[in-house]
C-alpha cells in the first residue's frame, strides 16, 4: 500500500470480530483497510471475545500495512461496550 497522504484504498475487506483463522486471512490478503465486525459478523455471545482480541489483531494488522477499522454494534444495543 502507498505510504502517502493520499493514498487510494480500493479495497475494504470486513472480517468477524473472533475467528481467529479469518483474522489471519485477512493478514495475507492485502486489503487496504481491514475491518473487524463486531456488528453482524460476530454473534453477541464471542463479542467480549473479539473485544479482548482486537488490540493484538489491531497491530498484526497494522504491521502489514493495512489501515484498521472496526464496525461496531448501536450505541443503544452493545455500542458502548465495543468503544471500551
Amino acid at each position: 500500500m502507498n505510504d502517502g497522504s493520499h493514498a487510494l484504498l480500493r479495497t475494504w475487506l470486513f472480517g468477524p470480530g473472533a475467528d481467529r483463522a479469518v483474522h489471519e486471512a485477512m493478514s495475507a490478503s492485502r486489503a487496504d483497510v481491514l475491518i473487524q465486525d463486531l456488528e453482524d459478523f460476530t454473534p453477541p455471545q464471542r463479542r467480549d471475545e473479539a473485544r479482548a482480541l482486537a488490540a493484538g489483531l489491531f497491530a498484526r494488522w497494522r504491521a502489514v500495512g493495512a489501515r484498521v477499522c472496526v464496525r461496531i454494534n448501536s450505541l443503544h444495543e452493545d455500542g458502548p461496550l465495543d468503544l471500551s
